[in-house]
């Protein structure tokens, strides 16, 4: 090997070690397999299967369907979908349009804590995507009543009651001005 050859042979060698440190266990990787999810860690919980909790009988959970819940769809019982969620697997997705806020996590538990919906909530003109927690109580109605804090524990907005969504739902309500 000559050395003008030399520039080149570091070059494929730093893409190479780059491309394998992207891979998974065996070739360099973390082998983990999985992108942590970061309302997780933040709040120091772990992932833990929904279809155990005590959401389990109202998501309709079966035997079949854990450790996640089939596909439900859950609107505000006010205005039947200014707030919408969707459940999924051990995932939940909240999006409110008229405070422009939206939530993804996923269930977990932490120590001292009930279990809740831990991920990052992302508001309307922010780009940052701070983590944030759903806590998700049963209504006495067969729904939710949810309300959303931050890592400090303090509440993000009031606590909203959500009823399953069903075809044929009307339009939802204008937001107010």
């Amino acid at each position: 090997m000559t050395v003008r050859h030399a520039p080149v042979l570091a070059l494929c060698l730093a893409a190479s070690l780059v491309l394998l440190a992207a891979c998974g266990g065996g070739a360099g990787g973390t082998g983990t397999g999985e992108t942590p999810v970061p309302g997780l860690q933040a709040f120091g919980a772990t992932a833990a299967p929904l279809c155990q909790s005590a959401l389990a009988p109202t998501l309709g959970c079966s035997a079949a369907s854990a450790p996640g819940s089939p596909a439900t769809d859950w609107v505000d019982s006010v205005t039947g979908g200014q707030v919408r969620m969707h459940i999924e697997g051990n995932a939940v997705s909240l999006q409110d349009d008229c405070v422009h806020r939206h939530f993804d996590g996923v269930w977990g538990a932490a120590p001292g804590s009930d279990p809740l919906f831990f991920g990052t909530m992302l508001a309307d003109g922010s780009t940052s995507r701070p983590p944030a927690a759903l806590m998700v109580a049963l209504d006495g109605q067969g729904g939710f009543q949810v309300r959303l804090i931050n890592l400090a524990g303090v509440a993000i907005g009031p606590p909203i009651t959500l009823r399953r969504s069903v075809a044929g739902d009307p339009p939802p309500t204008a937001c107010p001005a």
